[in-house]
C-alpha cells in the first residue's frame, strides 16, 4: 500500500514495486517522484472516480465509498481527478483543470511530480490486485485496466503537462 509522507502524497516504496512492471512504468516513478518539500494538503475523498459517484435527480453528483478518504496535496487532488474522469485526454484533462483554478485558485505547475500521488494510488491498486486477486477474473481485468491507464499516462505525459492552463 502507498504511504503517507509529510507532502500530503502517497508514495509506493520505490515507485510501482519497482521494476516489477516492466521499464515503463519504472521510468514513470522516476520521472514523477521529485516535488516539492511542501505543498497546501487538503481534506479529500481521495477516490473521486467514476465508480464512486451517483448521480442525483437533480443532476448533482454524490461521492460514495469514502473508506479512501484523508490528507492530500491540494495539486494532487486536482491531478488525480482530472485523469480519472478525463481518461488521460489531454482536452478533457485541461478542462477539470481549469475548473479547480476557477473554483480554487490552486495553480497546477506544468511539472511531472503534479502525476506522483495518482501514479503511486494506481501502483498500489496494481499491486493490490497483482497480490490478492491475480488467480481470479477480477484481479485479471483490474490489472489489465490499471496497467492500460499508467501506460496511457505514461505516453501522454508531456501533452498533459502542455495542456495544463
Amino acid at each position: 500500500m502507498p504511504q503517507a509522507t509529510p507532502d500530503g502524497c502517497r508514495r509506493q516504496g520505490g515507485g510501482l514495486g519497482a521494476d516489477r512492471w516492466g521499464a515503463g512504468l519504472a521510468q514513470l516513478a522516476r520521472r514523477v517522484e521529485r516535488g516539492p518539500k511542501r505543498l497546501l494538503v487538503v481534506d479529500s475523498h481521495c477516490d473521486l472516480d467514476r465508480k464512486n459517484t451517483l448521480r442525483g435527480t437533480d443532476g448533482g453528483l454524490m461521492a460514495l465509498d469514502w473508506d479512501a478518504a484523508g490528507a492530500v496535496g491540494a495539486v494532487h487532488e486536482s491531478v488525480g481527478v482530472a485523469l480519472d474522469w478525463s481518461d488521460a485526454d489531454p482536452g478533457m484533462f485541461a478542462s477539470t483543470i481549469a475548473a479547480y483554478l476557477r473554483l480554487s485558485g490552486i495553480v497546477i505547475p506544468a511539472q511531472p511530480w503534479v502525476f506522483a500521488w495518482w501514479v503511486a494510488a494506481q501502483g498500489g491498486w496494481l499491486d493490490y490486485n497483482a497480490m490478492h486477486r491475480s488467480g481470479t477474473s477480477l484481479g485479471a481485468t483490474e490489472i489489465a485496466t490499471t496497467l492500460a491507464r499508467l501506460r496511457r499516462v505514461a505516453a501522454g505525459m508531456d501533452a498533459l503537462l502542455m495542456a495544463l492552463p
